[in-house]
């Protein structure tokens, strides 16, 4: 074939033109890699394209352009020689030499940053000796003839510039590579799915370096054409157009992912789009030209994209840009290209199969052959440098290229290591190394003056300070430890077990001290006082302590700060023998109370009761004066004990509202039938007036709240001589689960002057002595009152003008609930119970004072019921056991021998769970009444008896079953 000067020409420009690729491919791989393995990308790129050339010269074009044994490979022009008379050969090798060297190149870029520069040497050897012409052969032999004779060529294979003859080799052989390499350290974490962007070192010169890449694509399909004649601009026209459209793609990809316009995603788009359209960029139109450089650019990015989830790293995306959409341009030509411009002869279907049979055969060829060569090969020769190496960089380690850079972080990792920070780094106004060095050392002369500063701080600390290691070594101490210790030598890598009490060291253990505040966690004070210290003249004194962990390139440094706390423990011991002081008294104070109470009561039981049967029997008026009088007094003296009770249980905290359903009005009318016997003896009027609806239920505790209006009510009749006294209660807001309601209490009495009024609330406190010695008084009650409304969440309050008058007023918060049957009792019915003979009741009364027995005898006797009696507990176990027709016992607590709380429990223990066992005793505490009924008593009743309470509790009995 005879080829015209003109031919010859443009295929010499466009060989440059694809020359000028290898500038354009180390202007971009330098500027996408990071400045410490930048020189090492471009001496790769140069020795590549000299040993690229070489080799193809050698061995290579013989294979891909000599005579084709069976379409496999050539068997003739090896190390062929040019001459004058054969310019278009020349031409043509040189042409195809730029081709396989572009090819290696590739994978340069793709696995830069970590891979040895002799196992480059190693796989550039292998693509441009054998890989790169092999296929090449299949694809393209014949091709400087004008006939295809290799295999794929021979059935239709069409790849007019090299989407995947230059561009698949490339990139199949890089994520061979890729893959056995592994990432650069840091590019993916475990616990992050996503990639880390590790920044390029020169955006600017990649994007240089993708224009010499543009201006190479000129030559790299124009001369494709192999000849100059009309083909050749629409080939280059339709080349720039994918390109651009690619570029414009990327760039938009990029923003709608990154949110920003990324500049990787602007080049490797155009490059993708350049990629794509170069397989058939002869037979297409400049509309499809622009669809294909598009859909290459969309590829490009998916594919960068899958390639990060499967933590594959491309140092600069590489692999999708020249395999992936390399791989969907050939499959193009049999989608977009004019097949009569093909000529192939085949359909479409037809053409695709093809396609992807010469897509496969390079992945086998391009990914297969190296895949294995290099996994076998770097069992014994590691193609990876070390992880050391690394870090430094490859221009250093592998071509000992110092720089600034190099020798700053040099400096830095040795202060790093040494953390001696009297170095500095040079200093230059002229370089950026030199600005951040002046940067750099100014922070250095900030952390030298701020660690003199802590060294003093520490040195002037009054606690002591060690420092140790996980082995419990210690590191430095500072002068305060010495000094609590008495130690005047350093103790640097001995153990700091020797300076504690090793008993504490194993609590320490124990607790696992070191842990916890490893993991953040805080200790109590008892874990953090749990500790002595031995002096150095070999006494213990208790310290104080807590530790703090840290770490020194990895290892963990814990730090104990620690001070005496001697003085501290004999105050705290102090406090503690005088807080058990002052239990020991409030205990003794209860105890006195109980006695007190349980001693005046028993008597009291005795004086009321007979008092009351006196009263019941025919008297004259001299007598049941002073039988009233006598009744009165003893009411007004229980009065005053349980006022002295109730004050006891609220300073020892242990008054606690038992919240119950009740009706409002109930409670008033129960209120005033108690007040009223004292009002109309004094002749005043007596107001109630209730806002309430008269059906509607509260939930509170009733009996403390009548017990405080019952107070108020009391204090207004004993200081009211005329005028009347008024109660009221009035409705401030409710809704349908709840009211606020305002209590009232208002007199026409002496009042209270001004000054006064302020300490009226205060224990045995009232308006002055003079109101004792006349109306009498303890001063509690008001007291009581108070806090019993606090306990209700409300404040009793005062309103008071002297010689006028005076008001008490609060404000509760009352649920309400709905209508139940019947509301909490407030008192035992007054009237006396009906009882006829088949009612009459076996009672077993347990009483050792014999004035207690004789008065609940005569009531129960009258009553007609059977009494036994006994003295004590022991003798009451006794008779139950006997007589098994005992229906009721009534049971003293405190009794000779045996109490009644032991009896109880030993009667329910004998099998007699179901008779009824009532307390009757002279205990009025709230404790007392629950250790009744935890013994396995029924019911609780105190003394001084009241009548009508004991004969309701009989009535309450008097149908129950009894049976063993």
């Amino acid at each position: 074939m005879t080829h015209s000067l003109q031919d010859i020409l443009w295929i010499m420009t466009c060989a440059g033109l694809v020359f000028g690729m290898q500038a354009g491919f180390a202007c971009l791989e330098s500027g996408l890699t990071r400045s410490k393995n930048s020189i090492n990308v471009a001496v790769k790129n140069l020795t590549d394209f000299g040993l690229s050339v070489l080799l193809f010269w050698l061995i290579g074009y013989g294979i891909m352009f000599g005579r084709s044994e069976m379409g496999w490979w050539g068997v003739n022009h090896f190390t062929p020689l040019f001459n004058s008379n054969n310019g278009y050969t020349s031409a043509f090798f040189l042409f195809q030499a730029m081709f396989c060297a572009t090819a290696v190149t590739i994978i340069s870029g793709a696995v830069a940053e970590r891979l040895r520069f002799s196992g480059y040497i190693v796989i550039a050897i292998i693509i441009s000796g054998f890989v790169y012409p092999m296929f090449g052969h299949w694809t393209w032999n014949g091709l400087q003839h004008g006939q295809a004779t290799g295999w794929l060529g021979q059935l239709g294979f069409i790849d007019f510039a090299g989407s995947t003859v230059v561009h698949g080799i490339g990139g199949w052989a890089a994520l061979a590579v890729a893959i056995i390499i592994g990432p650069r350290l840091g590019r993916f974490q475990h616990d992050n799915q996503h990639a880390i962007k590790m920044q390029g070192s020169n955006i600017t010169l990649a994007i240089l370096g993708a224009l010499f890449l543009w201006l190479g694509w000129f030559g790299f399909n124009g001369g494709s054409v192999l000849a100059m004649n009309h083909s050749v601009p629409l080939v280059i026209t339709n080349t720039i157009m994918a390109g651009a459209t690619g570029a414009i793609t990327g760039l938009g990809l990029g923003y709608l992912i990154e949110k920003f316009a990324k500049i990787d995603y602007l080049i490797n788009g155009s490059l993708a789009g350049l990629v794509a359209i170069t397989a058939g960029v002869h037979a297409v139109t400049t509309i499809q030209a622009i669809a294909i450089g598009c859909i290459g650019a969309s590829v490009m990015v998916v594919s960068k994209m899958w390639l990060e989830r499967v933590k594959i790293d491309d140092a600069i995306d590489a692999i999708p840009v020249h395999l992936f959409a390399g791989i969907w341009g050939t499959c193009a030509v049999a989608i977009f290209c004019d097949p009569d411009i093909l000529g192939t002869g085949l359909s479409r279907w037809e053409q695709f199969k093809v396609q992807v049979m010469g897509i496969l055969a390079c992945g086998v060829l391009g990914f297969g052959l190296p895949y294995i060569f290099i996994k076998v090969v770097n069992r014994k020769y590691h193609f990876r440098v070390t992880p050391e190496q690394e870090k430094i960089g490859l221009n250093v380690t592998e071509h000992g290229a110092a720089s600034d850079l190099v020798d700053a972080v040099t400096t830095m990792s040795h202060q790093a290591k040494s953390k001696d920070l009297s170095q500095r780094l040079d200093e230059d106004l002229y370089t950026e190394i030199g600005q951040i060095a002046i940067c750099y050392n100014q922070v250095l002369d900030s952390l030298e003056a701020a660690r003199s500063y802590a060294q003093e701080v520490v040195n002037g600390l009054k606690e002591g300070l060690i420092s140790f290691d996980r082995h419990g070594m210690i590191v430095d101490m500072n002068p305060a430890s010495k000094r609590l210790l008495g130690i005047n030598d350093m103790m640097q890598g001995k153990p700091i077990a020797d300076l504690f009490l090793k008993s504490d060291l194993d609590t320490m253990e124990n607790v696992d001290l070191l842990k916890s505040y490893a993991k953040k966690e805080r200790l109590s004070v008892e874990q953090m006082r749990a500790f002595h210290a031995i002096h150095k003249s070999g006494h213990l004194f208790p310290v104080e302590m807590t530790i703090s962990i840290s770490h020194d390139s990895g290892e963990p440094i814990y730090t104990m700060t620690f001070h005496d706390i001697s003085e501290l423990v004999e105050i705290e011991n102090k406090l503690r023998l005088a807080v058990q002081d002052a239990q020991r008294a409030t205990r003794a104070k209860s105890e006195f109370l109980a006695n007190m109470s349980h001693e005046i009561r028993t008597p009291m039981n005795a004086i009321l009761g007979f008092s009351e049967e006196l009263l019941s029997t025919e008297l004259d008026l001299d007598q049941k004066d002073v039988l009233q009088i006598i009744y009165r007094s003893g009411t007004a003296l229980l009065r005053i004990i349980n006022d002295i009770l109730d004050f006891s249980k609220i300073e020892a905290g242990k008054m606690e509202l038992d919240h119950q359903p009740f009706v409002l009005k109930h409670l008033l009318d129960d209120v005033s039938g108690v007040c009223l016997g004292a009002i109309n003896e004094k002749k005043i009027d007596y107001v109630c007036i209730n806002d309430c609806h008269e059906s509607t239920q509260f939930m509170g505790d009733a009996p403390r709240l009548r017990q405080v209006l019952i107070n108020l009510i009391g204090n207004a009749t004993k200081f009211t001589e005329a005028g009347e006294i008024r109660v009221s209660v009035e409705v401030i807001r409710q809704d349908s689960n709840e009211a606020v309601l305002k209590f009232s209490v208002q007199d026409t009495g002496i009042g209270i002057p001004e000054d006064k009024q302020k300490g009226i609330f205060e224990e045995f406190e009232q308006a002055d002595g003079s109101t004792t010695r006349k109306y009498g008084g303890t001063g509690l009650g008001l007291a009581i009152s108070r806090r019993i409304i606090q306990l209700m969440a409300g404040q009793l309050s005062l309103k008071s003008q002297e010689n006028v008058g005076s008001e008490f007023y609060f404000s509760i918060r009352l649920p309400k609930v709905e209508s139940m049957s019947n509301d909490v009792s407030y008192d035992i019915d007054l009237e006396q119970p009906t009882i006829d003979s088949s009612g009459c009741l076996h009672v077993l009364l347990v009483e050792d004072n014999i004035m207690n027995q004789k008065l609940i005898l005569k009531i129960l006797q009258a009553l007609k019921h059977d009494v036994s009696v006994a003295n004590h507990g022991q003798e009451a176990v006794q008779t139950v056991l006997d007589d098994p027709s005992i229906d009721l016992v009534f049971m003293d607590i405190q009794m000779p021998i045996m109490n009644g709380l032991e009896a109880t429990q030993k009667i329910r223990a004998a099998g007699y769970h179901d008779l009824p066992i009532v307390a009757l005793t002279a205990n009025a505490f709230d404790e007392d009444r629950e250790n009744c009924l935890n013994a396995g008593m029924n019911e609780f009743l105190t003394k001084p008896i009241d009548r009508q309470k004991l004969l309701a509790m009989i009535q309450k009995f008097s149908g129950k079953q009894i049976s063993k």
